[in-house]
């Protein structure tokens, strides 16, 4: 996309450092889910819950609201770090060529 389409897609946010969210992933994605399965509450971000009500945790959301998405992002981990839950390290995804196929 075009630098002028970014800037637009951004809808006047000022852009994040993209490397910081791409090493985010793991944990956005996480977030997401919670979002999802509504448990987000104990999170105590009142701003985040009303600016997603109806909405999904986008790429489009995440830039357009870094800050607060970060924020959420640390409090998840914390929450589940402290509730004794592993830390917040990715599963790796078995590589395809190890998958076996399905039986047909």
């Amino acid at each position: 996309m075009s630098a002028d389409v970014y800037r637009s897609w951004l809808a006047g946010a000022p852009a994040p450092d993209q490397k910081v969210i791409e090493a985010a992933l793991p944990a956005l994605l996480g977030l997401r889910s919670l979002h999802r399965a509504g448990g987000t509450g104990h999170l105590r971000l009142s701003e985040l819950t009303e600016l997603l009500a109806g909405r999904y945790l986008s790429a489009r959301f995440t830039h357009q609201h870094w800050p607060l998405v970060r924020e959420a992002v640390t409090r998840a981990h914390l929450h589940r770090v402290s509730h004794g839950h592993a830390a917040s390290r990715p599963v790796a995804c078995p590589r395809p060529s190890l998958m076996k196929e399905p039986n047909r």
